[in-house]
């Protein structure tokens, strides 16, 4: 994440899944994790954002 943040164009990003163990299906999962299509979400992924962009855009909505 520092070595992303150390280009100042880039404001943020995520992370990709990767295992610990080597398994072919567990290689497909983390592959598919790297597809940026409707189809291949993954909700466990973690982001990043600079602290002043983040503030910027005013935080997150407030939650009704």
């Amino acid at each position: 994440m520092r070595q992303t943040l150390d280009n100042p164009l880039v404001a943020g990003g995520s992370f990709t899944l990767v295992f610990d163990v080597d398994n072919v299906w567990l290689r497909f999962y983390a592959f598919c994790s790297t597809i940026d299509w409707l189809c291949f979400r993954y909700g466990d992924q973690g982001i990043f954002v600079r602290r002043t962009i983040f503030e910027r855009m005013q935080g997150y909505a407030e939650s009704r």
